[in-house]
């Protein structure tokens, strides 16, 4: 009896023509697409860090915003003008930027703000965060791929 099914075949020229390229200038690469996503990542951080309602137990705030200020050094560093407060940082962050190592790049940003371990867990934003800088990873990643696929057609 005959084997019955699908058999599908990929022509993968294409494919590997864009990853020869691609891989070609990756030592490059890599330190510009590490630096990109961190950008998109610390304003993805900021973004979601909750801020404190505007008056609590009937008396207004004045430090609204402190736990997004501490963004600020990794922000700056990044060249990112905004981290959704008008508060300045109070020595309250830092960062580690190894995005020129070649063999793995990388941006650690660090909140030192007092109470961020304990708003961590409400809404649980971190996680949210970083979903949301994932899909705009990804989605730049894959527009960067078809517009590279597209000048090799």
């Amino acid at each position: 009896m005959a084997a019955t099914g699908m058999q599908i075949k990929w022509d993968l020229t294409r494919f590997y023509t864009v990853w020869t390229s691609i891989k070609r200038r990756s030592e490059n690469a890599a330190s510009y697409y590490v630096r990109s996503v961190a950008r998109m990542f610390i304003r993805r951080l900021a973004w979601h860090t909750p801020i404190a309602a505007y008056r609590v137990a009937g008396r207004t705030l004045t430090m609204r915003g402190r736990a997004r200020a501490g963004w600020w050094p990794a922000a700056g560093a990044l060249g990112v003008s905004s981290v959704y407060t008008p508060l300045p940082n109070l020595g309250e962050g830092a960062y580690v930027d190894s995005i020129q190592s070649r063999r793995a790049p990388s941006f650690t940003m660090i909140n030192s703000v007092p109470y961020i371990q304990q708003i961590a867990g409400h809404g649980n934003w971190p996680a949210r965060a970083r979903a949301d800088g994932e899909a705009r990873a990804r989605e730049w990643l894959e527009k960067s791929y078809r517009t590279h696929l597209a000048g090799h057609v």
